[in-house]
């Protein structure tokens, strides 16, 4: 969290354009419909919040460092259907079955339980939600990543081979235990 805390302020002006891609990719392999409610897991500045919120009937940020949602805020400040949550992403302070999309950039590899970090995604998800989870492949590999999502309960749907950028991205999808 202190390391984010400092880079706060000038966040999006060193990482905005390697975040931007990642984003692209997610965005292309997983469509945000007008009335979803989606999840931005470790929201950060809120960068990926400004390209979505135009779709969905809600956006709910949440990200542990407070001078990170500090930026978000100020930045997403006239969005009416953006919420910022300052939590732990291992405890989600969200009601289970609600969202419709999850998005989580670059997250994981700082958790220190990516499992439970999972689990909570796949916790406030509904049934055949959409989850994209990245993660730094100097890392992981994309089996270590795509073995975790699985052990967590979740189904990998697609994990496109995106060379040009520092992530693997994996899209999964949740799925009742007997549908596994």
């Amino acid at each position: 969290m202190e390391s984010y805390d400092v880079k706060a302020d000038g966040y999006e002006a060193q990482y905005g354009g390697e975040q931007s891609e990642k984003y692209g990719a997610a965005l292309d392999a997983v469509r945000v419909e007008d009335g979803d409610a989606v999840l931005d897991d470790g929201c950060g500045t809120g960068l990926f919040i400004r390209m979505v919120a135009h779709h969905p009937s809600c956006v709910v940020g949440v990200d542990f460092s407070e001078r990170m949602l500090r930026v978000a805020k100020r930045m997403c400040g006239g969005l009416k259907n953006v919420f910022l949550v300052r939590c732990d992403a291992d405890f989600l302070p969200l009601k289970e079955d609600s969202f419709d999309k999850v998005f989580s950039f670059t997250l994981i590899q700082d958790a220190p339980k990516p499992e439970r970090t999972i689990l909570e995604m796949a916790r406030v998800s509904k049934s055949g939600s959409k989850i994209v989870i990245t993660a730094l492949k100097k890392v992981y590999t994309v089996a270590k990543l795509t073995d975790q999502i699985t052990s967590s309960g979740l189904r990998v749907v697609d994990a496109p081979e995106a060379e040009d950028l520092k992530d693997y991205v994996v899209v999964c999808e949740k799925v009742e235990r007997g549908d596994l």
